[in-house]
This record gives structure tokens, sequence and C-alpha cells, in this order.
């Protein structure tokens, strides 16, 4: 194929030093060079199908790049069924197989190389391009008689009496790189033929940013069937031009043609200016469409245009719109500087002192990625415990951070006690897990057996206003048990029924128990509204999620007051009414906060329901029957 396209190449080109010597003319030449260039190429491609190789014959360069075959593919090759059902004797299965075998070990293909492949497709399309010029250069040579008429300038302007054309669309106005249609309507005599004659430098911009003098362009224009119109085209119009039609040695009047730019985006570019706490340094990103920056990031958008427009905006869907300012720099810059706070969709719209719009629809994606807060886990013992009041306790959590941690620690309480701070470390590396932990000393803190002891791991970021932000986690209990219970042999029941050692294990004990997981679970439930809310922006779950804690609470009450009923010794009624009397504050301070929908009640709520949990710790059982 490549050799048709090179012959089809070579005709062309002596057609055209035919034209340029003796001036020599052949009508259609173009049509006539593909024509030969398609005809050959199909030839030889039907002579390469048809003189396809022998398989014996690629089975010798087989054999003879893999010596170590040892005629084997050959012998594979002539292999025939000799048995029932078109099957292979097993000596012939065997040299098939081992052919086979090899084939799947080696690479017999590599025996033509991919560089001669590829030669040959680099050799196809270069000879196919090169034609391709061949016949552009044919299809723009005038024909012979406008060169006559014009080396003997003789031009004149067209009678009425004789020939009268309309020229279209005459003086005009034309997008800058758009081609121009002309046609020549004419009534009388019928021309031989039209020429198109242009003159500028539209359609060589390099000439006229190089300051060159005009050039003159001829075009031979086409006969639309039997209308009396002749129609030409030029390609592409870069700048102003002045054209006209020659029909004959006669010439119609010059029009002008000027051109005009839809305003259009060339180049888009992003400053970066990250907030200080980031550490990472401010970045210019060219040519961008979208734009991944973190929260707080103070975003300038470029936008470089094809010339001075009248506005240029940002929409965004179902937002307002933002105003592009023009730089001071150079006036075909538009910029617009604002905080990234969340991801947008941005749409550029363009208008110019004609009231032209931008044709292309520019979109920009800026993706807001957020500061997010350290994240805590309890790595140890990650579960409520029980503990003695002369234990160490050994805690432990990990922490995590985009850019880093300031400080981290732990605090913990006793419940009626002051909470106390410990730092355990400070300016941690971004991205990486650091270890938190700590040894709480119980007999340090003079705890005695029902106490409830509280704690929960901290960390400390920058957010994305650049104060520090603390993180807690989940809270956790340790619950300091007594040091002696009492455990006796109790008396099997009749029947042994599951029911009846549930009976002697003491109906009382099973109700304060019952009620000391309600509590805990309201405890959890209020520590996490209050890890979750802001104190100056409340979310809108604050007063739904409130509203049902305190409903939990005043359940917890209601079984409180009913435990009550049923004990007997003073000890455990004092215990109880210590219980209801810290429910009923928690209550209290739970209202407070929702009808305020405030968050600063529900730490005193929090503290009086811990109370109740560490009263409640009292009334657990000291003596069991075991059976």
């Amino acid at each position: 194929m490549a050799s048709g396209w090179l012959i089809a190449a070579t005709l062309g080109l002596a057609i055209v030093g035919l034209q340029q010597a003796i001036g020599w003319q052949l009508a259609n030449a173009a049509t006539i060079v593909f024509s030969v260039g398609a005809a050959v190429a199909a030839l030889f491609g039907w002579l390469a199908h048809a003189s396809a190789r022998d398989p014996h014959q690629m089975a010798e360069r087989v054999e003879a790049a893999y010596p170590e075959l040892k005629s084997c593919l050959l012998a594979a090759l002539e292999q025939r069924p000799t048995l029932a059902g078109g099957r292979f004797g097993f000596l012939q299965d065997r040299v098939i197989r081992q052919a086979l075998n090899h084939a799947y070990g080696h690479g017999w293909p590599a025996i033509v190389p991919t560089s001669r492949i590829a030669g040959a497709v680099l050799a196809n399309f270069a000879a196919f391009v090169l034609l391709m010029f061949v016949l552009a250069g044919l299809a723009s040579q005038p024909n012979s008689r406008s060169l006559a008429a014009k080396s003997r300038g003789e031009r004149q302007a067209l009678p009425s009496d004789r020939l009268a054309v309309t020229v279209e669309p005459g003086d005009t106005q034309v997008e800058r790189g758009t081609s121009l249609l002309v046609l020549a309507r004419f009534q009388g005599p019928q021309p031989a033929d039209a020429t198109l004659v242009y003159v500028g430098q539209a359609f060589q911009p390099d000439a006229r940013q190089a300051g060159k003098p005009d050039l003159t362009e001829r075009m031979n224009m086409a006969k639309s069937l039997d209308d009396p119109v002749f129609g030409g085209r030029i390609p592409v119009v870069d700048g102003p031009l002045d054209y006209h039609v020659e029909l004959g040695e006669l010439a119609s009047e010059s029009y002008h043609v000027t051109v005009f730019e839809f305003p259009r985006l060339v180049r888009a570019d992003a400053r970066l200016v990250y907030p200080e706490y980031t550490g990472i340094e401010e970045q210019l990103v060219q040519d961008v469409r979208t734009i991944s920056a973190v929260e707080g990031t103070e975003l300038t958008l470029l936008c470089h245009l094809n010339k001075s427009v009248a506005s240029a905006t940002l929409v965004e869907e179902g937002g307002p719109t933002m105003e592009l300012a023009t730089s001071e720099e150079d006036p075909t810059t538009r910029q617009a500087t604002w905080r990234c706070e969340k991801s947008r969709k941005l749409r550029l719209e363009l208008v110019d002192d004609q009231g032209r719009r931008n044709k292309g629809r520019v979109e920009f994606i800026i993706n807001v990625l957020p500061n997010k807060p350290p994240d805590l886990k309890l790595a140890f013992p990650a579960h409520d415990v029980e503990v003695s009041p002369l234990e160490e306790t050994d805690v432990k959590a990990t922490a995590w951070d985009d850019f880093g941690i300031r400080r981290f620690g732990l605090t913990y309480e006793l419940v009626g006690g002051e909470p106390v701070d410990v730092v355990l470390g400070e300016n941690a590396a971004a991205k990486e897990r650091h270890e938190l932990a700590h040894v709480i000393r119980l007999e340090e803190l003079r705890a005695e057996p029902d106490q409830l002891l509280s704690y929960h791991f901290w960390a400390e970021d920058a957010g994305p206003d650049g104060q520090p932000r603390r993180t807690e986690s989940d809270m956790y209990f340790a619950e300091v048990r007594p040091f002696d219970e009492i455990f006796r042999q109790g008396q099997q029941p009749p029947g042994g029924s599951r029911q009846q050692q549930q009976q002697q294990g003491g109906e009382n004990a099973q109700a304060a128990e019952k009620l000391l997981q309600l509590q805990k679970d309201i405890v959890n439930a209020t520590w996490k509204v209050i890890r979750r809310e802001l104190p100056d922006a409340p979310s809108a779950a604050l007063r739904t999620d409130v509203q049902s804690i305190s409903e939990s609470q005043s359940a917890a009450l209601d079984q409180a007051k009913e435990l009550t009923q049923k004990l007997t010794d003073p000890q455990s009624q004092a215990h109880v009414a210590e219980v209801t009397e810290a429910m009923q504050r928690a209550i209290d301070r739970l209202d407070e906060a929702r009808e305020a929908n405030a968050v600063t009640p529900l730490r005193p709520a929090l503290s009086a329901e811990q109370a109740a949990y560490q009263a409640l710790l009292k009334l657990r059982a000291r003596e069991h029957n075991v059976i």
C-alpha cells in the first residue's frame, strides 16, 4: 500500500512540475492522481494477500530459528488422522504435542520482528500523508485561462448590458478561524469559468505577525449543476481581507471582510495559599479545570481570555454569582479570590462589548478537602472494667491526624471529684498513628468501693480557622469493687428450674443491675451529644436528641422509685434516695438544655447522671448463693 501511495504522489509531483514549468493544465488532476493511487494500492494489497506463504515455508523459518525442534514442527504438519473418528495415533499425538509445547514456551511470532511490522505501518502512513499534500497542491493550482488573463492584466468592470453578477455575502463580518463561502450569481450569457481572488494575510497569520506585505490568492470557483451560480470557499479567515470575483476577462467590484472573536477562555490558573497550620507552601497550578484544596485555603482563580470583555462571572447552580475583576497587569486576565469552605461547581460566563457570549461551556470543579479532627481509638482495655481501690490500671489508645497533633492526653475523674488532665505528648507528626499510654493509680486517688472512675482520651489539632480544636474519645468507666464478697452454697431447688435460681439470687439485685445498665447508656448518650455539638452553633438535632435522653432518664427515675418501695433496709433506701435525687437533677438540666437549645447545661447534666450511676453501684449485691 505504501508503494501505491508513493507512485501516485510521484505522478502528482510530475504534474505540478509541468504546471509550473510550461503552464500545462490537466483538468481534475487531483481526482485522477488519487484514483491512480487507490487503484495501485488495492492491486498491491491483493497481490500481497494472494502470495501468502505456504505453512511449510513458515514452519521451515521456525525450524531455522529454533534448531532444537529437529524437524518436529514439519513432522507435525504432515500428520493425518489414522484412527476411527478422526483421531490421531499415539506417536502422532506425541509429535503434535511436542510442537505445541515448544510454541507455548517460545515466542514464535518474534521471528518476524515487531520493528519490521511497525516500520511498514509507518511507511504506509507517511506515504499517504505525502499523497494528501500533493493532492492539496494540485487542488490549489489555478487554471490556464486565469493565469493567461492575469498575465495580460486585462481586467474590466462588468458591463450591465452584457452580464450582471451578484456576489454574496458582499461586505461581511465572520468569526476568526472560520471559513467563508462566496457565491457569484450571474444573469446573462454563461461565463466559461469564475475565479475568486482574495488579498490579505487572513490566511497567513504567521506572515501577519511578522509584518510581511499582503499576499494574493486565487481559487477556481465551482459551477453548481445547472444553476447560474459559481461557488468558492476560503478555508480559514484569520484576519481582514478584500476579495472579488473574476468571470473570464471581467471582474466584480471588491468587497471587504472583517473578523471578530467570541470571548473564550485561553487558560485558567489557580493560586493556592494554604492555611498556616498545614505547613504547605503557596502553589500556582496552571491550566486547571478541577482544583482540590484543603478547607480554609485562599484560592485565586486567574482566567486568561482571548480578549478584554465587558463582564466575566462565575455562576453556581442554586448559589450566588461571583464577578471576576480585571487584572492590573493584563486587561485580558480576570481573577477572583475567595476562601474555600465547601465544594462547588462553577460555570464561567463571558460577555464582550458587543454582547457576544462565550460559545463553549467552561466549568470549574472546586473540591474542598475537610480538615478532619484527630482519629482516636482506644487500644486497651477498650471496654468498661471493674478495679480494686489499690489497683494500677493501664489505659492505651492511638491518635492520627491529617495535619499533625499539637497536644494529646488523657482526662479522668472520680465522680464528685475534680477532673485530672494528663498531657501525654505534643507536636506529633501528621499522617502517623501515635500511641497514647498512661497508668491510673487508684490508691493515689484514694478510691473507695462503689465509686466510679470515668476516663477518656483527647487530642488537639488546628481547626479550619487555625485555632486549637479538641477532639475527645468515647467515655469509659472503671467501677471500684469492694475487697470482699461473700459466696455461700445455696440449696438446690426442687426440679432445678432456672426461674427458681433467679428468684433465689434476689429480685431487687437484678432490678438494680438492669437500672445500672440503663443509667450507663444514658451517660454515654449524653457524652456523645456533648462531643458532637459546638457550643456556639448547636445542630438541628440537639433538641430531639436531648428530648430522647430526658425521656430515658425519666423512665430510669420511675424504676428507681419502684425499687424504693421494694427495699426494707434503711441503708439501701438511703442509696436509692441518693439515686433519685441525682436523676432528678439530671432531668432538670436536660430540660434546660432542650428549652434553650444550648449545649452548656449538658455538662452539669452529665455530672448528675454519673452521680446517679455511682449511687446505683452501692445497691449491688455483696452476698451470693452459688448453686
